[in-house]
């Protein structure tokens, strides 16, 4: 092998040379209709790169990276007999141009062409095959003459409905429309919208150059901007039914779905208790002014694409920018509240938004009603709640929203779940109560032979006890044996893998037994069901927290929570005791009226307490008894919130429930689908006039 090195290549030669051919000869020119090298017959491929913006510093590396690829495409199309359209741009003069231009005085256009020069220089060296005759420049008066034109087009122009296309508007002055109706519907007109303003700067800027010139040093912040929009929403409907026949990836298509972010929902009105009207001149109150006459009929409107969870919102939140805050804050909120939309001001949108995971806001101090239950529940402001998404305001639904819940966490707001992901029977129309449930971590009293079988201070637990004449003496006796046997095998089944075979081997068993209603059934008698209860209530508070209990005609099913100092066997024998005692008073008899065992056992989680909760509630539709043969009833804490003299307490839930399910503690939706309470709920907000259907989307003008 010869050890002689091979004679480079001699790039500085060859390159120039043919690219030098490449522009005399416009070897990548593309001819069209009407010149003479036209060719009719030729497929037509159109193949077009982002055009860059050409800065001081040249092309960087991404610009050849991104050509490259299209350049090969474009070349391989040429040689396969297409007629290719393979043009370069510039999108020229931008807030750099601009800002260079301030500094030095030196002409925009002079620094801006210079920078066009350098790059279709670097451009042609790279070798890339466009055709220069077609080359764009943003800057150019012929291209600005016909970007003016497109925006007369559009002004002159509405969307109409029929033909879901723009129409001349002047087939509305036909009709007789009024110059402010005409001008409430062309596809370019006026409004303000919050925008990226930068003081020093002296423009707006794109929520991806904010933190490029923050970094720079200078001022950006939120404020309200009367500017020219186009109506883009309105081609919504199509932009997203067109997208199907497109030849594109799906992924793409889902992206370009997802981006338009079609809704939906319902446009639901929340009276605001407390609402501060401006004066003649505009008096802000966050300002130091004095506080306004307040305005009771005043109402905020909110777009929901889950109106069957309004029983749920527990609070309602706006955007900073809303025109509400300063008038609805009341004036011990008014230094918290102007200091925190100061703050929000200067944060992007991508701030408040994806890249918010610290949840912050304050308190207004005024309330709204929510329209379904007449509930007052707190106004608070949120950068999570933006001005460019449906109306600026959200009724927050903690427990069926992630980043409500974070909020209701943070703040310890109520939390209450009207939604679960099976159907329920028998909903108590309210969130149970927080309580403290099983911890695995602390000591847990197990007995296998003697009563209670197990407790933990402080958990809350389910027992059920029975008349003497409700199991025959040798089915009982054997029942307990059987249990006895399996709990020296299984010794603590409310925390293993055991705890469901445990329920349906003996709780189940002895339920259905019961059900059936052995035994003289005693407690059918409502003056006897009414000295159960009476026990079961009096100590409500002292020695136990009540939650709910259901007196059957042969037992007595109990859900509760034992206080500091008192366990579950003193309250039993208080209970059993003082009822045996009256009720044979009452019969004018004497003897054993309760059995000595009864079955317990500890709540787990809040899941456990709803489905024990639903168990005690549902228990006589179940056994196939009328309400006259059974007493249900709830105890202090459920029964202050089911008559709304006390305020619904937060429940305990690991996360938000965000997927489809079935209605509970909804009222006239509970057992409903999430799609027929949607529907239901619209209807009745409809009829009532509180609120309407509407389609929302996340495209904006």
């Amino acid at each position: 092998m010869s050890s002689d090195r091979r004679k480079p290549f001699p790039f500085d030669e060859f390159e120039p040379r043919w690219q030098q051919r490449w522009e005399t000869e416009k070897t990548f020119r593309t001819p069209g209709p009407g010149d003479a090298d036209f060719d009719a017959s030729k497929p037509k491929y159109y193949v077009l790169d982002m055009f860059p913006y050409p800065s001081g510093a040249g092309l960087h590396v991404g610009h050849p990276e991104g050509y490259t690829a299209t350049d090969i495409i474009a070349r391989a199309k040429r040689m396969q007999g297409h007629n290719v359209l393979h043009p370069m741009g510039w999108d020229a003069f931008g807030l750099p141009a601009e800002q260079y231009a301030i500094k030095t005085g030196q002409h925009p256009r002079v620094t801006t062409e210079a920078n066009i020069d350098n790059f279709r220089r670097q451009l042609k060296a790279i070798g890339f095959s466009y055709d220069w005759d077609r080359e764009v420049n943003t800057t150019d008066p012929g291209y600005v003459r016909w970007t003016q034109w497109i925006f007369l087009q559009l002004y002159h122009s509405y969307f109409c409905g029929e033909t879901n296309k723009a129409q001349p508007v002047t087939q509305l002055e036909a009709k007789g429309w009024t110059r402010e109706q005409i001008d409430a519907v062309r596809l370019a007109f006026v409004q303000e919208a919050p925008v990226n303003w930068s003081p020093d700067l002296g423009t707006v800027l794109a929520n991806e150059e904010i933190e490029e010139w923050k970094a720079k040093g200078h001022t950006v912040e939120r404020r309200p901007l009367r500017q020219w929009m186009l109506r883009i929403t309105s081609y919504a409907e199509r932009l997203i039914d067109e997208l199907e026949p497109l030849d594109w990836p799906e992924g793409i298509k889902l992206l370009q779905k997802n981006w338009i972010g079609k809704s939906e929902g319902a446009e639901v009105e929340f009276k605001i208790q407390g609402f501060r009207v401006q004066d003649s001149e505009g008096t802000n109150p966050l300002d130091g002014s004095e506080p306004l006459p307040l305005n009771p009929e005043t109402s905020v409107t909110v777009f929901t694409t889950r109106p069957d969870t309004l029983f749920g919102a527990t609070y309602m939140v706006l955007a900073p920018e809303h025109t509400l805050v300063a008038q609805i804050t009341t004036p011990e909120q008014k230094a918290a509240v102007g200091g925190y939309v100061h703050a929000c001001a200067s944060k992007s949108d991508m701030d408040r938004g994806d890249l918010n995971k610290d949840k912050s806001g304050v308190f207004t101090g005024a309330f709204a009603i929510n329209p379904v239950n007449q509930e007052k529940i707190p106004v608070w402001i949120a950068d999570y709640v933006m001005m460019g998404y449906g109306t600026g305001a959200i009724m927050a639904v903690p427990a069926h929203d992630e980043r409500d819940f974070e909020f209701a966490k943070k703040f310890q707001l109520p939390i209450r779940q009207v939604v679960a992901a099976k159907p329920l029977q028998g909903s108590t129309g309210l969130r149970p109560v927080s309580f403290v449930a099983y911890n695995p971590e602390a000591l847990t009293q197990i007995h296998e032979r003697f009563l209670p079988h197990w407790q933990q201070a402080g958990t809350a637990c389910f027992v059920t006890w029975r008349l003497h004449d409700s199991l025959p003496a040798a089915k009982l006796k054997a029942l307990s044996e059987e249990r006895a046997a399996w709990l020296l095998q299984n010794p603590a089944p409310h925390i293993t893998a055991q705890e469901a075979e445990f329920h349906t081997r003996f709780s189940d068993r002895i339920d259905a037994i019961l059900d059936t209603g052995a035994g003289e059934c005693i407690l059918r008698s409502a003056a006897l069901r009414e000295i159960v209860a009476k026990a079961l209530q009096h100590f409500d508070g002292e020695r136990y927290h009540l939650y709910a209990a259901v007196v059957m005609p042969n037992h007595v099913h109990v859900l509760f929570k034992p206080l500091a100092g008192h366990g579950i066997a003193d309250i039993l024998q208080s209970w059993k005791g003082f009822t045996a005692l009256h009720i044979n008073k009452s019969r004018g008899e004497s003897g054993i009226v309760w059995q000595p065992e009864y079955f317990d056992r500890l709540i787990r989680s809040q899941q456990h307490f709803d489905s024990v909760l639903r168990y005690v509630l549902e228990n006589p539709n179940k056994a196939g008894l009328d309400a006259q043969e059974t007493s249900v009833f709830y105890g202090k804490a459920l029964e202050e919130i089911l008559t709304g003299r006390s305020p619904v307490l937060p429940c305990v839930m690991p996360s938000a429930f965000c997927d489809h399910g079935f209605a509970v503690n909804s009222g006239f939706l509970d057992g409903l689908p999430t799609g027929d309470a949607k529907a239901k709920m619209i209807d009745w907000l409809e009829a009532r006039q509180l609120g309407k259907r509407r389609i929302q989307f996340k495209l904006r003008d």
